[in-house]
């Protein structure tokens, strides 16, 4: 994906990453690569939304909508979401996101990171892009082929947590 740059320094293979509560995605089986976000406040709004309900309630169609899809469709709820309206108004300079990769997509979906995320796309929908110091970091693993069964079945899991 555009933007996003392997290795670097300090960076490279992760071990220990694990599963969030209630959406397994098998984490301590795959293989992880920390990289850099070189143009965060443009890639990070065109990923998509993870499998968490309270971020998918606001479609119909669940896993398909980017943050930026998220802030021009829904702009009031954003706005109104105290998670959002802390990380804008002190957003953590040093700061991670955790994602699957679909290579078929050409597509990051988030994992961890949704308030962080979506005060990104907010700010950059808003013409106020946040003033990255340091570029953030992302921890990928690929999902190669078909991706829509495994996102079903991890919604399906999430929506029951």
């Amino acid at each position: 994906m555009a933007g996003v740059r392997a290795g670097g320094e300090g960076m490279g293979e992760l071990g220990g990453v694990e599963d969030a509560p209630g959406c397994a995605v098998w984490a301590g089986e795959r293989k992880w690569k920390l990289s850099e976000l070189m143009r965060p406040n443009e890639d990070v709004p065109k990923m998509r939304m993870g499998l968490f309900p309270g971020w998918q309630k606001q479609y119909q169609d669940k896993n398909v909508h980017t943050f930026e899809d998220l802030v021009r469709d829904h702009t009031a709820w954003v706005r109104a979401n105290s998670g959002v309206r802390s990380r804008l108004a002190d957003f953590p300079q040093a700061t991670q996101f955790i994602g699957l990769y679909l290579k078929q997509d050409d597509v990051i979906v988030l994992y961890e990171g949704h308030y962080r995320a979506a005060a990104v796309a907010l700010a950059v929908y808003d013409g106020r892009p946040i003033p990255f110091l340091q570029n953030p970091t992302i921890a990928l693993t690929v999902v190669e082929g078909d991706a829509k069964p495994l996102l079903d079945h991890l919604f399906a899991h999430k929506s029951e947590a």
